[in-house]
């Protein structure tokens, strides 16, 4: 059994806004749960955190384990907000005529997202998160997670404030499974830009850490963070999964 990944999109909006709006490009099959990324300004007060929450056209619950502000306490937009989000998809899964916003006070400017689609091999299994992790800093991004079991995946997800002025090098180590194929947008540039950069991996053969770096060519702020999402085998009525998820970490 298996977890298996797939992009649904990455890109970007820019001008003054208190919302960043999402359509999925395809629509999501039940059991399957989705994982939203995205970097925006520090555009409070001192640098604050602008992100407040998540909605979505259908009312599903949200989860945010991963809200990391780089640059606290300075400038307004002089550094980044990583926010890491995903849903269980609890009353129904989204279609691509569905809406997802991410909400935000004050606006912000510049904010590349991309979208992770989880889903399992097994018919009926259930996708749960467990745990993630997140830090910040400048020049190179890199972070470590705990201990992965086998077939369990991790999410990585760095964001940096300098967009188009950076070249990105991105995670390509095959330790324990291969990281996907890159998600990566830019918009703006140096202190009025931001960017996202966004990989996958499902644990194999050993339970280990693992790693997830990007490399910057310039040497700028940025927030990087995981996610850990792990597959359970089916459960025998609705009621046990609803109770399950309800157990479950957020």
């Amino acid at each position: 059994m298996a977890l298996v990944g797939a992009n649904d999109q990455t890109s970007t909006s820019s001008g003054s806004s208190a919302t960043l709006t999402i359509a999925p490009l395809a629509n999501f099959p039940s059991d399957s749960v989705i994982v939203v990324v995205f970097a925006v300004d520090n555009s409070g007060t001192s640098g604050a955190n602008p992100f407040q929450n998540i909605t979505d056209t259908p009312g599903n619950t949200w989860y945010y384990p991963v809200n990391q502000l780089r640059t606290p306490g300075s400038a307004a937009n002089d550094g980044t907000v990583l926010v890491m989000a995903y849903s269980y998809m609890d009353v129904r899964p989204l279609i691509t005529s569905d809406s997802i916003v991410a909400h935000f006070s004050p606006n912000i400017n510049p904010r590349p997202f991309a979208v992770h689609k989880i889903t399992s091999d097994i018919p009926g299994a259930s996708i749960v998160f467990v745990t993630s992790g997140s830090t910040v800093g400048a020049g190179n991004s890199t972070i470590t997670t705990g201990t992965i079991p086998i077939g369990d995946m991790v999410i990585g997800a760095s964001a940096d404030e300098y967009g188009t002025a950076q070249t990105p090098t991105h995670d390509s180590d095959s330790t324990n499974g291969s990281w996907s194929t890159a998600m990566y947008q830019e918009v703006g540039t140096t202190g009025a830009g931001q960017n996202i950069a966004t990989q996958r991996k499902v644990q194999t053969t050993t339970p280990s850490t693992q790693t997830y770096n990007v490399s910057y060519g310039t040497s700028s702020d940025w927030a990087i963070g995981w996610l850990q999402f792990h597959e359970l085998e089916p459960v025998s009525t609705p009621r046990q999964k609803q109770r399950f998820l309800q157990l479950m970490p957020h």
